[in-house]
C-alpha cells in the first residue's frame, strides 16, 4: 500500500503566525480591517517581540487574519511608517521588527509644528520646562556619576573660553543642558529632550555665536555669564538643594530668553 503523504506546509504557516502573534482579536466590520489588523500586529510586536525578529509572511498573515494580502500590505505600510517594522527585500525577506529611534519621531514632530506654526521660541520654552524638572530632580538625587559628567563639561567649557573657540563653547554649553535632560532619571523627560534638541537643530548653536558678535569682548562676557550660571547650578546641585536649582534653572533659562533673536 502505497503510503500517503499530508502536506503540512499550510498547517506550519499558520502555527508560526498563530506562534508569534497569538490568537487573532476580534477584527469588526471590513471599512476598518486595515486600521485593525495594524491594530493587532503592532500590540504584539510592543507585547513581546524582539527587534530584529521577522514576523510572519504576507500569505500567512493574510490566512491568520482570514483576509486578503491587499489588506495585510496596506496594514504593514502603516507599520512601516510608524517604524515598527522595515521590510527586508530578496527570495528570504519580509516584515521585520524594528523600534522607532528618536530621529523617527523628531521628523514627524518636525513637520506637525512646521504646519501648526510652532514657533522656536515657544518650543524654547518648551524644552525650558523639561530642563527645569529634570534639574529638580538631579539636585534632588545627587548622584556622583551626574556631578562628574557636569564637572567635566564646565572644563571642557572653561578651556573652550579660555581658547576662543567659538564653535566650542556653543557645544559645551548646549551639552550641560543635555546633560541634564539625559541624567535626569526620568525615561519620558530624557526622549522629549531629545526630540526637541533635534528638532531645534543647531538653531541654539548659531543663536550662541551670533548673540555679541559684534566684538571678541562682548562674546568672551557672554560665554562667561553662561558658564558662571552653570556653575552656580552645580554648586546647588552638589549642595542638593532641589527648589534653588529649579530656580536657578529657570533664571538661566528667561535671561536667554530675554537675549536670544528667536522667532
Amino acid at each position: 500500500m502505497t503510503e500517503q503523504r499530508v502536506d503540512t506546509t499550510e498547517t506550519n504557516n499558520e502555527d508560526r503566525a498563530s506562534g508569534l502573534l497569538g490568537a487573532p482579536r476580534h477584527l469588526g466590520s471590513r471599512p476598518k480591517l486595515t486600521e485593525l489588523v495594524a491594530d493587532d500586529l503592532r500590540r504584539s510586536i510592543l507585547e513581546g517581540m524582539s527587534e530584529g525578529e521577522s514576523l510572519p509572511s504576507e500569505g500567512q498573515l493574510a490566512e491568520h487574519y482570514g483576509t486578503s494580502s491587499p489588506t495585510i500590505r496596506q496594514a504593514l505600510r502603516v507599520l512601516e511608517s510608524e517604524g515598527l517594522i522595515s521590510i527586508r527585500r530578496g527570495p528570504h525577506g519580509g516584515p521585520v521588527v524594528r523600534f522607532p529611534t528618536v530621529e523617527d519621531i523628531t521628523r514627524n514632530v518636525g513637520v506637525y509644528m512646521q504646519v501648526h506654526g510652532v514657533s522656536e521660541r515657544e518650543l524654547y520654552q518648551a524644552r525650558g520646562s523639561l530642563e527645569i524638572e529634570a534639574a529638580l530632580q538631579i539636585a534632588s538625587i545627587r548622584d556622583p556619576d551626574v556631578i562628574l559628567a557636569l564637572e567635566e563639561n564646565l572644563e571642557a567649557h572653561r578651556r573652550a573660553i579660555d581658547s576662543g573657540d567659538g564653535a566650542g563653547i556653543a557645544r559645551e554649553h548646549l551639552r550641560f543642558h543635555d546633560l541634564l535632560l539625559e541624567m535626569s532619571g526620568n525615561k519620558a523627560i530624557t526622549t522629549l529632550g531629545h526630540v526637541t534638541r533635534l528638532v531645534l537643530s543647531s538653531i541654539a548653536a548659531e543663536t550662541t555665536l551670533q548673540m555679541g558678535d559684534s566684538d571678541k569682548a562682548s562674546r568672551r562676557k557672554l560665554a562667561l555669564q553662561g558658564l558662571d550660571a552653570h556653575q552656580e547650578l552645580l554648586e546647588s546641585i552638589r549642595a542638593g538643594d532641589a527648589q534653588g536649582t529649579s530656580n536657578r534653572m529657570a533664571q538661566h533659562l528667561g535671561r536667554w530668553l530675554e537675549i536670544a533673536p528667536l522667532s
